[in-house]
């Protein structure tokens, strides 16, 4: 809406971070330091100690999920805008290529429960990011073939769909149920920052 005023993008964001930062640290004056509705009180740890939440593994899982959060990221905002431009096609076959990859990733993510329940969470997120992969390659690779561009896109929402969901997982099952949700933190943290 500043744009539309003639306000500069730099002094937009600049004010946009002003205000989010102050809203969080608004909000964390009123961050409970204690979940009453918890057996026994509920005493919660806050800011439990980095070295019992961050680790390598952590640290990877982090990493998988801010690569993951990327490629949906630049699909999402760029696969219509790249179909047209890139490829040389109509922007209409832009549109259905943004449709097809937003369909594939939720019909994914519907299914993906049955598939982490049959073959395990490991095997499903190698086989999402191999889907991811090879879908980036054949949409890059397809030139002005529709069939190609629309088939990579299908690929490209299969492979990223259950990225966030287990990852996040994951890494709440890492380490001790009480520190999970300083690891679930931290790598929400990653994901988030992507876009």
């Amino acid at each position: 809406p500043l744009v539309i005023i003639g306000v500069p993008a730099g002094v937009h964001f600049t004010l946009m971070a002003v205000v989010i930062l102050g809203a969080v640290a608004l909000a964390g004056r009123w961050t409970p330091r204690a979940a009453p509705w918890l057996p026994g009180g509920g005493s919660i740890t806050v800011r439990p100690r980095s070295r019992d939440v961050v680790s390598g593994r952590l640290l990877l899982i982090g990493v998988t999920i801010l690569c993951i959060t990327v490629a949906e990221g630049a699909a999402v905002n760029w696969i219509a805008v790249f179909t047209e431009r890139d490829h040389s096609l109509p922007s209409a076959i832009g549109s259905v290529s943004l449709v097809v990859f937003l369909s594939a990733t939720v019909i994914t993510r519907l299914i993906g429960g049955y598939c982490v329940d049959r073959f395990g969470p490991s095997r499903t997120i190698r086989v999402s990011v191999s889907a991811a992969v090879v879908g980036i390659a054949v949409y890059i690779g397809a030139s002005t073939s529709v069939t190609l561009v629309l088939v990579g896109a299908a690929l490209w929402g299969v492979g990223v769909a259950m990225g966030f969901p287990l990852t996040v997982s994951a890494a709440a099952r890492l380490g001790s149920p009480a520190t999970s949700a300083s690891r679930v933190s931290v790598i929400s943290t990653f994901g988030y920052g992507a876009s």
